[in-house]
């Protein structure tokens, strides 16, 4: 139960296709250039570049559940959201649920057009709030490996911990991962799996925590790893009209080869390593 261990696990679980800038801020997002050659697009999550005449409706994208200017979620996990561009669910609602129902129900919508489907989730932002279906699991977990003392090093003015031994911070990664899965079996159920590219990455950093002054609090570790992963999942053979399900947990990735390998050729979607 390593930090880097979650991590590295954090960094599989997250799926996305990031809506890039090509050339400098505030330019061409891929879900412009995508809407041009007629792509039904969808954003669902965590936005946070920029505010009015910035949001997702404002880049291409046709449909936005959920972002707008804040980075993390102004309600928190559970409705009601208090966020302007998602309305509230029924009482006990999470999130990261949520936000997968939005994105199979626009797949319901597509009929034959190619699509493209940004899904960012707001997981694992602080506030850091248990999944209450999964909570236990992870409670018990912590009390079957016997961990009771936590090993923390010096860094800095503060101390970090060596270890992730959360149990609600595991429970949000748990949840992630089942709608993560929930997705995709939406679009094998579809018969959209074949034909759709799915990009996972996520941000740069999972959370340690820091002492300073006698008080604790969460740190993004940003410090640690500026390296963003990426991994390419193809259904099928990729052709003109390739559908792309697409999400993302956290910021905006500066890698363009997303961006060129779509927009140069719809029939030639690859990743150069």
């Amino acid at each position: 139960m390593s930090s880097r261990a979650y991590l590295g696990e954090l960094e599989e679980l997250v799926l996305l296709m990031v809506a890039l800038l090509n050339k400098e801020a505030y330019g061409v997002y891929i879900a412009e250039e995508l809407q041009k050659n007629d792509y039904s697009t969808f954003f669902a999550g965590k936005w946070h570049l920029g505010n009015e005449g910035f949001f997702p409706e404002d880049q291409g994208f046709e449909i936005n559940k959920g972002g707008h200017h804040k980075g993390s979620p102004p309600g928190g996990y559970y409705t009601p959201y208090k966020n302007p561009k998602l309305s509230d669910g029924p009482e006990g609602e999470y999130l990261t649920d949520r936000l997968t129902n939005e994105s199979m129900n626009f797949l319901d919508t597509i009929g034959e057009k190619p699509f493209f489907l940004y899904l960012s989730y707001y997981t694992v932002h602080t506030p850091i709030q248990p999944n209450k279906q999964y909570i236990d699991k992870f409670k018990k977990k912590r009390e079957d490996l016997g961990i009771k003392e936590i090993a923390y090093k010096d860094e800095g003015k503060g101390v970090t911990t060596l270890e992730q031994y959360n149990p609600a911070y595991a429970s949000m990664l748990y949840a992630l991962d089942k709608n993560i899965g929930r997705l995709i079996a939406k679009l094998k159920n579809e018969g959209l799996y074949e034909n759709t590219t799915i990009v996972f990455t996520s941000d740069n950093g999972g959370l340690s925590t820091l002492v300073k002054n006698g008080k604790r609090f969460l740190e993004s570790a940003r410090k640690v790893s500026r390296k963003k992963p990426i991994v390419l999942l193809k259904g099928g053979q990729t052709k003109a009209g390739n559908r792309a399900a697409s999400s993302h947990t956290g910021a905006l990735s500066s890698d363009t080869r997303i961006f060129n390998a779509v927009c140069k050729s719809e029939s030639n979607f690859r990743l150069d390593t």
